[in-house]
């Protein structure tokens, strides 16, 4: 079991660990605050740019749906991991979780900001939060001495394998939720 404080008193493992769940709703509060009136504005631009958003539909019920389950999903695996036992398992689960985030912050944040000469929904807290926590996370990690430096590597390369079809299955899925709930609820768009 895996439960210390570190030597210099910033707290233990677990508290870290629900850190990833806490920090990814406050980004997704500021894309769900932003995304559905950008994405209406910026679209066009998107699809200029990059052809992948020319088979890719939106509409703001599709975006919340989305967001609620970027949110709802990492939040339960970590109300299931970190209220059990803490293993060197389920470290690299959460570990592996806060790749892909760190991973998002740079793909469409950082990258889409610097390609398209905008602001991007979710910039703020991915370079603010995000970012800077995921090197903090691995380095405070690191040192409790729970993983070493080559499963960093593989966790974060695992982080950047998953993440697109993650993205890209989220997006179906929350595509289908909107159609439905539009079918059953037609004042929903």
């Amino acid at each position: 079991m895996i439960d210390r404080r570190d030597d210099s008193g910033t707290g233990s493992v677990r508290t870290l660990l629900w850190c990833i769940p806490l920090f990814l709703i406050v980004h997704n509060a500021e894309e769900a605050l932003t995304m559905p009136s950008w994405l209406a504005s910026n679209l066009p631009l998107l699809r200029s740019k990059f052809f992948f958003f020319n088979h890719l539909t939106f509409s703001s019920g599709q975006l919340y749906i989305s967001l609620f389950l970027v949110t709802i999903v990492p939040l339960t695996i970590a109300v299931v991991v970190l209220n059990k036992g803490l293993t060197k398992n389920s470290v690299m689960l959460m570990l592996t979780l806060q790749s892909v985030i760190g991973w998002n912050a740079v793909v469409p944040h950082v990258t889409g900001t610097i390609l398209l000469g905008i602001y991007n929904p979710g910039l703020l807290t991915a370079v603010v939060i995000n970012i800077p926590f995921t090197f903090l996370l691995f380095k405070e990690i690191l040192a409790f001495k729970i993983i070493n430096t080559k499963e960093i590597k593989r966790i974060l390369m695992a982080g950047a394998v998953v993440y697109l079809p993650l993205v890209y299955l989220n997006h179906v899925i929350a595509e289908n939720a909107a159609a439905l709930l539009m079918g059953m609820l037609p004042g929903i768009r």
